[in-house]
């Protein structure tokens, strides 16, 4: 005679996988098309958002070789660290589920992309 029986139930700390952090997949940029203004520059929209489970920060988005506006733009939310170098929030965390937003000026559209970021407390990317 063969019995067969249902397999054991999974520990409860198993039966849920702890995502871990990955800053640069967990950060997502966005940019708008840019409105033209009536100086002729355009003006656009830039928001950062971190999607992931955990606080992200030294969030560095490329901003071009020279990162110049119109008008100035926040240094507090976005300032330029290098050539094509941008640093958010002063390298401060942004929470998980947070989005940064700023505008800026300009009479080119920087094509910012994420260069860096790190995850914080979990030794994440």
């Amino acid at each position: 005679m063969i019995l067969l029986a249902p397999p054991a139930p999974a520990a409860a700390s198993a039966a849920l996988p702890v995502q871990q952090c990955d800053a640069m997949r967990d950060v997502a940029l966005t940019q708008s098309a840019g409105h033209r203004q009536s100086n002729r520059a355009k003006k656009f929209a830039v928001e950062v958002a971190n999607r992931g489970g955990g606080a992200v920060s030294g969030i560095h988005p490329m901003c071009g070789y020279s990162f110049r506006t119109v008008w100035p733009v926040n240094p507090d939310v976005i300032s330029e660290v290098g050539h094509g170098d941008c640093l958010l929030v002063g390298g401060g965390s942004v929470a998980s589920g947070a989005t940064v937003s700023f505008n800026y000026t300009s009479y080119v559209r920087y094509d910012m992309t994420l260069l860096a970021a790190t995850c914080d407390g979990d030794g994440g990317s």
